[in-house]
């Protein structure tokens, strides 16, 4: 049973997906509704809070980020000209879907 949930899990992030940009959305609040391709930055003027987007491999579970440099686990954020999104560490999902990615310039590059 377990090759067949490994089988599974590789056809949903590899062979499902379309290649998306993920461009950063500065809110003051988070929306009710996330658009598939956007990295939401929630915070105050230049303070940020936390990160969120949905899940790249299209379980729709929703991923948060901490941005706050007095909190950890925290992830550090950078845009690129065209605000594509980076963010550092690499973001792990430890439970459901278990995708474990990179989001670099915009592209998510997963992890074996």
């Amino acid at each position: 049973m377990q090759w067949f949930q490994n089988l599974w899990q590789f056809i949903k992030q590899h062979l499902w997906r379309k290649e998306l940009l993920f461009k950063v959305y500065k809110v003051d609040d988070l929306p009710e509704n996330l658009i598939s391709s956007r990295l939401y930055v929630v915070g105050e003027g230049d303070y940020l809070w936390y990160a969120a987007m949905l899940c790249p491999c299209n379980c729709q579970a929703t991923l948060y980020m901490n941005l706050s440099p007095d909190e950890h686990p925290k992830w550090f954020l950078s845009a690129d000209i065209h605000n594509n999104a980076t963010l550092k560490p690499s973001i792990w999902r430890k439970v459901g879907c278990e995708s474990h990615f990179w989001l670099r310039d915009g592209k998510i590059y997963w992890c074996k």
